[in-house]
């Protein structure tokens, strides 16, 4: 998708979300007032940010291995980047970074799984918000996942099992490690197909409560398909449309209901 796709996106959000005051679910508008809309300071928010302002400066050179959508029609590409400019443009912005904070620590989700390691900040701001969460996390890059690993040790956290490798490979063995799967953040592989295979495959995992997370939801076509899909899907009760990310629900308790919030 172009940028004057993506504006045009993004546009059409702007004039189709809604805020608190048209939220006629209690589910929903609670989870905009107490989690969405919470501008809470919490000290955590400082320690993963200062690491990654610090990580941001850095000029070393990694060999940068790719499995996802920028592979193109390859298997893979690899390439030598700047760890700085991995951070720049892969790491989770600060404001869904602090989204996530506050959905893990709303929710005290015991299970955690994310597709998508990077440098690690995504993975620190769960596992800051439960440190009591096992969180289990997946990065196709050995080279980057190294650097995680150091980011976490850093941070002082020690709740997170990384497995690196292509996740058409790994999700299945750390899928067999999971009896429930309480949270989970796809951010990684940008493709329709691919996006609903690992939603697929961990839907096998979720329960009445549990909460996927499906980041770049506008990120291209295939992105957009694939969150309609999700949608969709009977299995789903709520979804949340927040533009760069969509929250998935199932409990069954809720109406079906599709929600675009301004955010």
């Amino acid at each position: 998708m172009n940028r004057l796709q993506t504006l045009q996106r993004y546009l059409h959000y702007q004039i189709t979300s809604k805020d608190k005051y048209r939220i006629h679910s209690p589910f929903v508008f609670k989870l905009l007032t107490e989690v969405i809309q919470n501008n809470q300071h919490y000290d955590d928010y400082d320690d993963i940010e200062r690491l990654k302002n610090d990580v941001l400066k850095q000029k070393s050179m990694v060999e940068y291995t790719d499995f996802g959508a920028r592979s193109g029609n390859n298997n893979y590409t690899t390439r030598l980047i700047p760890i700085g400019k991995i951070v720049k443009t892969s790491a989770i912005l600060k404001k869904n970074g602090r989204l996530l904070y506050r959905l893990i620590l709303s929710r005290q989700p015991k299970t955690i799984l994310e597709l998508g390691t990077s440098t690690g900040f995504s993975t620190m701001y769960m596992a800051k918000a439960n440190p009591e969460a096992q969180i289990y996390t997946i990065e196709g890059c050995a080279s980057v996942a190294e650097k995680a690993r150091s980011n976490f040790q850093k941070i002082g956290i020690s709740n997170v099992e990384l497995s690196i490798g292509n996740f058409n490979h790994v999700l299945p063995k750390v899928l067999k490690k999971i009896s429930k799967l309480d949270f989970l953040l796809i951010d990684g592989n940008k493709r329709m197909k691919p996006t609903l295979n690992y939603f697929e495959q961990c839907l096998s995992k979720a329960g009445n409560d549990s909460i996927f997370v499906i980041d770049d939801i506008h990120w291209s076509d295939e992105m957009e398909n694939a969150w309609e899909y999700i949608q969709k899907d009977p299995r789903v009760t709520v979804t949340v449309d927040l533009f760069s990310t969509g929250l998935v629900f199932f409990r069954k308790e809720s109406e079906k209901q599709d929600f675009s919030i301004r955010f």
